[in-house]
C-alpha cells in the first residue's frame, strides 16, 4: 500500500507528491481514512500484537522458566482466536494472542515480572 501521508513531528500531513501524473492530496487521504474506518466498523480490520520476526517471551509455569521464541512464517485464525506460529531453541508451538500479557510477553522484563508475581501467588497458596 502506498503512503498518502507524511509524519512530521507529532502530526501527519497529506503528501503532495506526483504519483502517476496525479497529485496526492487531502481528498485521497480522506478517502483512504474513510475506507479504513468502514473496515474497522465492520470488524474487518485487525491489529496484530507483533509481526513475523519479533521476539516473544513465554512462561512455562510448571518449570518456572522463561522461553525466548520468535514469531515465524505466519499467524492463523484457529478456534475463533488468532494464534502466532513461534519457534525457539527449546520451544516450538502456536501461541494464542489472548495469552499476550498473561503467559506470553513482548519484553523479557515483563515476563520476568510476571514470573515473580506468579511465584508470589504460588507461595501464598501453599
Amino acid at each position: 500500500m502506498e503512503r498518502l501521508t507524511e509524519h512530521i513531528e507529532d502530526n501527519y500531513i497529506a503528501r503532495q507528491d506526483r504519483v502517476n501524473g496525479k497529485i496526492i492530496g487531502n481528498q485521497q487521504c480522506l478517502n483512504k481514512l474513510g475506507q479504513l474506518e468502514d473496515a474497522e466498523e465492520k470488524g474487518l480490520l485487525l491489529r496484530l500484537p507483533c509481526k513475523v520476526g519479533d521476539t516473544l517471551y513465554t512462561i512455562d509455569e510448571e518449570m518456572r522458566r522463561i522461553y525466548k521464541v520468535v514469531a515465524i512464517n505466519r499467524m492463523t485464525f484457529l478456534l475463533g482466536k488468532i494464534h502466532i506460529y513461534c519457534d525457539g531453541s527449546s520451544y516450538s508451538d502456536l501461541i494464542c494472542c489472548d495469552d499476550i500479557g498473561k503467559t506470553v510477553f513482548l519484553t523479557r522484563e515483563a515476563a520476568e515480572q510476571a514470573l515473580i508475581e506468579m511465584e508470589g501467588v504460588q507461595e501464598c497458596k501453599e
